[in-house]
């Protein structure tokens, strides 16, 4: 059942990437200002602990430094920029330009995070807002031992052979697809399995169109201001 974009839950990926650097204030406070009804971005440990926002285990791609963002402190990680100036954020800072803005979507990318995230969330008081997402099932499931209530998320890079019944098991609520893989048919078995549909990588309003067409509860982009600037 094709759904009204006012119906569709649309999530800034990595902030809103699409006006700024991934992961960048910038890119948050865009979210924040289309009006979208989340914002998601991506965790990994320090090595002293701190929970930081990036998408790639390490800085390659942006500062070429050959080592893994678990094997660099928080004062090594601040010395690195993005291309706009900006240092990277951790996940306190992010909460901190978020809170009482936008509901987040933390996706899970390393061993050790679930714990650190749920700290700063209950720390924070948004451990009933936020949605946890994770292509890894044994993070999902770690973070359900730490709360059995919170909004989980998880992420699969095929569209076929989901783990329906693994996922039920630790009360998933919501499953993610990549959305130019997705069919109708696939949509139609996540919700016949009584679980929301979720698309990431839409990044264009064709591909937005047809997830609304297959009646998707929620799907993530670069570009939220495409299908925010009108209800329909």
């Amino acid at each position: 059942m094709a759904r009204s974009k006012k119906e569709i839950c649309i999530v800034g990926h990595r902030g809103a990437a699409g006006y700024g650097f991934p992961n960048s204030k910038t890119a948050f406070e865009a979210a924040i200002s289309f009006g979208c009804c989340r914002t998601e971005t991506d965790v990994h440990l320090s090595s002293d602990g701190v929970v930081i926002c990036h998408h790639d285990p390490d800085f390659t791609r942006l500062e070429h430094v050959d080592k893994k963002i678990v094997e660099m402190t928080l004062d090594e990680i601040k010395e690195i920029t993005h291309p706009d100036g900006g240092h990277v954020l951790t996940l306190e800072e992010v909460i901190a330009i978020c809170k009482g803005n936008i509901t987040l979507q933390i996706e899970l990318k390393a061993v050790g995070t679930p714990e650190a995230v749920y700290e700063l969330l209950q720390k924070h008081g948004l451990l009933g807002d936020t949605v946890i997402s994770s292509f890894k099932r044994e993070l999902l499931e770690e973070m359900r031992t730490l709360d059995p209530t919170i909004r989980l998320l998880y992420l699969s890079h095929f569209p076929t052979n989901l783990p329906f019944q693994d996922l039920k098991k630790i009360n998933v609520e919501i499953i993610g697809i990549k959305a130019t893989k997705a069919k109708q048919e696939h949509i139609d078995a996540i919700h016949k399995q009584k679980f929301k549909a979720y698309t990431y990588g839409v990044g264009d309003e064709r591909i937005g169109k047809k997830m609304q067409r297959f009646g998707i509860d929620t799907f993530s982009t670069d570009f939220p201001q495409v299908f925010l600037l009108d209800s329909e």
